[in-house]
């Protein structure tokens, strides 16, 4: 808000009447923030009423839904699914990791043969390089079984991490449910 202009020349009575004056400025500026703040206040009460009404509203159906024995029953399902799930997906990866390295070993295999009869066209030199080509080759193959079976054991859980994890969900279920209700 500006200062209201100075004219020395004038009468006390004009220099009162513009300080009135600017002084009636200022309330009504004052006044038209005011009303803005507030309305904006009433705004966020409006949505803070809205939400707190949908909060109580989902407490309510949370509250129906925490039947200790609908949660177990539900955990259980989920549980025997999620393991359905999990055996079938690690039957494939296991399947799909099998057909790889046997193709892959075809592959070889056939990569050998064709390397093997190029070389017997030596003598002595081909008979070293087909050693060590047979020796790689079981390395090769040693370390591929060795890799599989690595594999195996990592993908497939224990039955009994599985139990504990179904045990600690429906756990976790109980305890959450028995603190709302």
């Amino acid at each position: 808000m500006s200062d209201h202009p100075e004219f020395p020349q004038e009468s006390p009575a004009i220099k009162y009447i513009v300080d009135q004056v600017s002084k009636v400025e200022e309330a009504t500026n004052c006044s038209v923030g005011y009303y803005k703040s507030l309305a904006k206040i009433i705004s966020r009460l409006d949505k803070t009423d809205i939400e707190l009404n949908r909060l109580h509203q989902t407490i309510s159906v949370l509250k129906e839904i925490t039947d200790s024995d609908v949660i177990a029953s539900c955990i259980g399902k989920k549980s025997d699914e999620m393991q359905t799930t999990i055996r079938h997906s690690l039957n494939a990866i296991c399947e799909g990791t099998v057909a790889a390295v046997s193709d892959h070993l075809g592959q070889m295999q056939a990569d050998n043969s064709i390397m093997l009869e190029k070389i017997k066209a030596t003598d002595d030199r081909s008979i070293r390089i087909q050693v060590r080509l047979n020796e790689q080759m079981k390395e090769t193959i040693k370390r591929l079984d060795d890799h599989i079976r690595d594999a195996e054991t990592r993908i497939l859980p224990p039955l009994w991490k599985l139990w504990l994890y179904a045990f600690l969900t429906l756990a976790v279920g109980v305890a959450i449910g028995k603190w709302v209700i």
